[in-house]
């Protein structure tokens, strides 16, 4: 059969056939490869239709689709923002120690506690404080609300001044929307502080490896 579909199709390129007949053709391929039972019928498929699929007669690629509930022109503005920042963090030599990603709450850039704040304390690293300072600079430009998350891992704090994880996670919060607010001169009401303490680790807490990732700083432009 394979070899007589080939000696037919040899012989159709070679002749010169008018429509009646081209049709009559078509309709012999439709009958020998059972496309009539398929649905097949005769035309190529186009953009929207059931069959048609990207690169099909033209270089169509899908959209890429946006985060839940993202407008197209403010994950613009986090794309360009994204961009901006990590090549601060480059400049002050931290693109290991920060993560920047969007989500369906907006860009956020997450720090680990350990580049901002000794253990058990909630003073910004002077060597790490320029960085911030550049964070909030950038972040000075816009209308957006900021909330600025402080998290820790799940090993107690027992001390005069924070008696507990929430005490520390949010005086940590605190004190990064204070520079913003004090340096940068970010609005305050842009501004919220959240302490979770050790209740929303992203990593197993009984590795250091794990306790060291959850120990951070969020700090979220909302969507």
């Amino acid at each position: 059969m394979t070899l007589l579909l080939a000696v037919f199709l040899v012989r159709f390129a070679s002749s010169q056939v008018d429509a009646a007949k081209a049709e009559a053709i078509s309709q012999a391929f439709v009958n020998i490869f059972g496309l009539a039972s398929s649905g097949y019928s005769g035309d190529l498929p186009t953009e929207g239709s059931d069959n048609f699929l990207p690169g099909e007669g033209a270089d169509v690629l899908p959209a890429p689709s946006l985060p839940e509930n993202i407008h197209q022109a403010d994950y613009n503005y986090f794309t360009e923002t994204k961009e901006r920042l990590k090549e601060s963090f480059e400049l002050y030599g931290l693109e290991n120690d920060v993560s920047i990603f969007i989500n369906e709450w907006g860009l956020v850039i997450s720090l680990l506690n350990d580049i901002l704040f000794d253990s058990g304390s909630a003073e910004i690293k002077p060597d790490t404080q320029q960085a911030l300072v550049a964070i909030g600079n950038i972040l000075s430009e816009s209308n957006y609300t900021i909330r600025v998350e402080g998290h820790t891992d799940n090993v107690p704090m027992h001390s005069g001044r924070y008696p507990s994880n929430w005490e520390l996670s949010s005086a940590r919060s605190s004190s990064v929307v204070r520079l913003f607010a004090d340096t940068c001169n970010v609005l305050p009401e842009r501004l919220q502080v959240v302490g979770y303490g050790e209740f929303n680790p992203i990593a197993d807490n009984n590795t250091s490896e794990g306790r060291a990732q959850n120990r951070r700083v969020n700090i979220i432009i909302l969507n």
